[in-house]
């Protein structure tokens, strides 16, 4: 009560000395330097408290808490190994008082296999031998792949004993532990164990049968959250066997990609439960090969020193395939995605790198193509480089040469040279055919001039002269009146999102264009139209067709609109598989905020989707409109990428399958949106609003031939 008198005593608890002695096996010879690490009431994990001197002592008055305890020591002589622990207890009488322990390793070595909860399936893990007293790790070992054995020998533990602890081969951070072994000088212990993972395995093959060597095999998983999580294969190998460990029973559906071909394949099956293996053989999709002969320009001669690459339009971008010519000048790629594919080859047998370009079609699998390549006969160029009056020589510039005739996934030719006093230049070893010369000026101006060089006479070159200012650099910034950016990159791809608005872009790169597997390359330089509001790729070759991109931004925002202006330049139809991909952008941070579609273009007639980031502070909402509600060509295919761990959903491609008469031009026009966060109501009403070319901005600018040419809407 008030002004009440209250006594409380207080018993503190006993605090003794510490003196640790150190010894090896032998139980005689002294460790000098040993660490020692302490572990009591207070010091709730093991500290490190001091080293043993040349006696093997350590006297610590630190202080040792009344209760438990326990001391290991580390031996910092190489091999630096963990030499024993010793528990004890501090009374209550022993306050003030000394306690003496002796730390004396008892050798001893431990050997066993790991196993699948199937108890037959051996397993690579990572196998740690932990000091019972202390858990700390006395050693560790990864068990073999082929046999799951597992052998440590020259080992020291305390009298407590070892554990044998196991990481789980799925890579979900558990752990599994044996009982503890008791340890006794010059024990030679047997530890097997099994872990209660799953187990699923099989064979990735091609059509033809062959193994893919080392595949890409994952497994999508759902967090609990929404959210993707994408599990790789635990274990691959040369013949295309894969082990996959910890999956959760159930329905299982495996994708797995061939590294070298690009090829996919899927398979589904039941994982019963963690004992019962499943046996999953993966079929990629259906390919043949393509094999031929590389020839220098009189097609006779073989070209040893050439490589190629081949791209297949029915694989992701950037999964082309690679080789190299043999010695006489042979090469063959053995499983080549069905459907459009172009091959490059290049040549480096001189500083000028030669290239060449072929498209086809593969439709049968199992099959081979024969395609041989001929290099391109060479000729010169010569001309001069104009200020912007045409008339006044640009001296001490530098000119690009270009030849445009094929963009690939290994470039194309191109080579450069400087004006002398009157802007002369001159070029030599230049291929044959269509060529661009782009030259750049003072303060980031540029100039370009197209030609068709046919002469192999050096006596006879193509005289192009260059008049610098009618292009401009290809990557441009077209910002709206909306605050909303879009910011057009070197091959037309753009980046999004708003400074003022304080967003960042929703994708790292929309709309890369590939068509026939390639994707375009970059120009040295654009030019500009409509006020500087449209941005033109112009004189580009790819997939066998000649190619225009124009990217126009209106004043006031909005949207940025594409026209892909494509004309077969051959003498028969060509086959067009006109691909678009982007690649969006995602938040994680730990808050795992992630793109989702919020407007499925399954349910709209392919016309458009909409991507959102929900729940994070500063992404846009993105659109995409694919065409019009009754085209007379429409998209062929829309496909969704969750390919990376934890993305709800990474990237995105849609495609349109074109057959294009001799000379004819057609012209695709798409569209992206940007909108303010979380305005998925104003997307999906804006990208409407394009597919019916309601927006009074759809067609800006348009010529009424381009308005003609358009086959993915119908324009009054």
């Amino acid at each position: 009560s008030d002004g009440q008198t209250v006594t409380v005593d207080l018993k503190l608890p006993a605090v003794a000395n510490l003196t640790v002695t150190v010894l090896k096996s032998d139980g005689t010879t002294p460790i000098m330097s040993a660490y020692v690490y302490l572990r009591d009431t207070d010091r709730t994990s093991s500290q490190y408290i001091g080293s043993t001197d040349a006696n093997g002592v350590l006297k610590f008055t630190g202080g040792v808490v009344e209760g438990a305890f326990s001391v290991s020591a580390q031996d910092t002589t190489y091999p630096y190994r963990f030499v024993g622990s010793i528990s004890g207890t501090v009374q209550s009488t022993d306050d003030a008082k000394t306690i003496n322990v002796t730390i004396k390793g008892i050798s001893f070595s431990v050997s066993g296999h790991i196993y699948l909860a199937d108890a037959t399936t051996p397993v690579d893990a990572y196998v740690s031998i932990l000091d019972a007293g202390t858990l700390q790790q006395i050693s560790a070992i990864y068990s073999d792949a082929t046999t799951g054995a597992y052998s440590l020998s020259n080992l020291t533990a305390g009298d407590s004993g070892i554990i044998v602890e196991v990481n789980s081969p799925g890579g979900n951070g558990k752990v599994y532990d044996s009982a503890v072994q008791p340890v006794h000088a010059g024990d030679s212990l047997i530890v097997n164990m099994t872990i209660p993972v799953s187990v699923i395995k099989g064979v990735v093959k091609h059509s033809d049968g062959a193994g893919a060597s080392y595949p890409s095999v994952f497994n999508d998983a759902d967090d609990g959250n929404g959210h993707q999580i994408v599990k790789f294969t635990s274990r691959r190998d040369v013949n295309g066997n894969y082990t996959f460990f910890g999956l959760a029973p159930g329905p299982i559906t495996l994708v797995a990609q061939d590294g070298n071909s690009g090829l996919t394949g899927t398979a589904s099956g039941t994982l019963v439960d963690n004992v019962t293996p499943l046996v999953l053989n993966i079929n990629l999709d259906p390919s043949a090969a393509i094999k031929g002969t590389v020839f220098q320009s009189d097609g006779t001669t073989p070209s040893i020193r050439a490589g190629l690459s081949m791209s297949s339009v029915n694989v992701p971008i950037y999964n082309d395939q690679y080789a190299n010519v043999s010695n006489s000048g042979t090469y063959q790629f053995s499983h080549v995605a069905l459907g459009a594919f172009t091959g490059e080859v290049y040549d480096y047998s001189t500083s000028d790198y030669l290239y060449a370009n072929k498209t086809g079609t593969l439709t049968t699998m199992n099959t081979s193509t024969t395609l041989d390549f001929v290099l391109p006969t060479k000729g010169s160029v010569t001309g001069a480089a104009f200020q912007a009056d045409g008339i006044t020589p640009l001296a001490l510039v530098t000119v690009y040469v270009e030849q445009t005739d094929g963009d690939g996934p290994n470039g194309n030719f191109q080579k450069s040279a400087g004006t002398d006093a009157n802007g002369n230049f001159s070029f030599s070893n230049v291929p044959l055919g269509n060529i661009r010369l782009t030259v750049f000026g003072p303060s980031s101006t540029r100039g370009i001039a197209d030609g068709v060089l046919s002469s192999t006479d050096p006596n006879n070159p193509l005289v192009l002269n260059v008049t610098n200012g009618n292009a401009a650099r290809t990557n441009q910034n077209l910002l709206g009146t909306d605050s909303f950016t879009y910011n057009v990159r070197c091959d037309g791809s753009i980046d999004g999102g708003s400074t003022g608005l304080g967003l960042r872009t929703p994708f790292n790169d929309a709309d890369y264009l590939r068509i026939n597997g390639p994707y375009i390359n970059c120009p040295n330089a654009a030019t500009l139209e409509l006020s500087g509001r449209q941005i033109v790729y112009s004189n580009r070759s790819v997939g066998g067709l000649h190619v225009n991109r124009k990217v126009y931004v209106p004043d006031t925002g909005g949207f940025a609109r594409y026209l892909e202006i494509i004309t077969n330049p051959g003498n028969a139809a060509a086959t067009a598989e006109v691909e678009l991909a982007t690649y969006l952008s995602y938040y994680d941070a730990g808050y795992r905020f992630f793109p989702q579609l919020e407007t499925d273009p399954a349910g709209n007639n392919n016309t458009f989707l909409v991507v959102d980031v929900p729940g994070a502070c500063c992404y846009p909402v993105s659109g995409f409109v694919l065409q019009g509600s009754s085209p007379s060509v429409g998209v062929s295919k829309v496909q969704f990428n969750r390919n990376d761990g934890n993305l709800t959903l990474e990237s995105l491609y849609f495609r349109y399958s074109l057959n294009v008469q001799p000379g004819q031009t057609v012209i695709l026009m798409h569209f992206v949106l940007q909108r303010s966060k979380g305005d998925t109501v104003g997307a999906n009403s804006a990208a409407t609003a394009l597919v019916n070319l309601t927006d009074p901005n759809a067609l800006t600018g348009m010529t009424a031939y381009e308005k003609s040419k358009v086959i993915n809407f119908t324009i009054p």
